[in-house]
C-alpha cells in the first residue's frame, strides 16, 4: 500500500510506493509495480541513489549479494518521464517540501530554480557514475522527456548506448 497523501506540511502529496527490498518472489514485485504512478516533481538522482542502496549488500538493505560475487550480474532499470524539477509554490518557501527540502533553503547551493536544477543534474551524473563504478549494469528509459539535456543525462547513465531507450510515449 502506498503512503497516505496529505494536503499540508512536508508530507504534502507524498503518495509514493515504499521501496521493496530485493526478492525472488514474483507477486510482491508485480504488486509494487502495479501500485506505482508518476506524479509531482522529479529528482532522478534520488531514485538512482536508492537503487544503489537496494543493490548494495550493506545497510539499509542487506539482501544483495556482495559486489565481488562473479556469479551474479547486478542490474538497475532507470525509468523517468520527466526532468529534474522543483514544484514551485507562491508561498514563503517558494516550493513544496522535497528530498532537498524547500527551494528557499538552498540545500542545493542556491534558492534560484535554474541553479538548483543544474545542481540536481550534477548529482544525477555523480549517482550514475557511482552505480557504474560498482559494475552494475544500467538500463535507462527516458519516457517522453522534453529536455535534450535531461535525455542526455539519462542516456549517459546507461551502461552503454544500446541500453538506453527513448520510447515516444509513457
Amino acid at each position: 500500500a502506498s503512503v497516505s497523501t496529505t494536503s499540508r506540511g512536508p508530507d504534502r502529496g507524498c503518495n509514493v510506493q515504499p521501496i521493496l527490498a530485493l526478492s525472488n518472489v514474483k507477486q510482491p514485485v508485480l504488486n509494487t509495480l502495479a501500485n506505482m504512478s508518476a506524479g509531482g516533481y522529479t529528482h532522478v538522482a534520488e531514485g538512482v541513489g536508492w537503487g544503489l542502496r537496494v543493490l548494495s549488500p550493506s545497510a539499509p538493505f542487506t539482501e544483495a549479494v556482495p559486489y565481488s560475487n562473479d556469479e551474479i550480474t547486478k542490474a538497475m532499470v532507470l525509468l523517468t518521464d520527466c526532468e529534474n524539477t522543483f514544484d514551485t509554490e507562491s508561498n514563503h518557501y517558494t516550493s513544496t517540501y522535497t528530498a532537498y527540502g524547500y527551494l528557499s533553503q538552498a540545500r542545493l547551493g542556491s534558492s534560484n530554480y535554474s541553479t538548483a536544477i543544474a545542481a540536481q543534474n550534477t548529482l544525477l551524473q555523480q549517482a550514475c557514475n557511482n552505480v557504474k563504478a560498482e559494475d552494475i549494469v544500467v538500463y535507462s528509459f527516458a519516457y517522453n522527456v522534453p529536455s535534450a539535456t535531461q535525455r542526455n543525462l539519462i542516456k549517459n547513465c546507461a551502461t552503454s548506448p544500446e541500453k538506453y531507450f527513448d520510447p515516444p510515449t509513457n
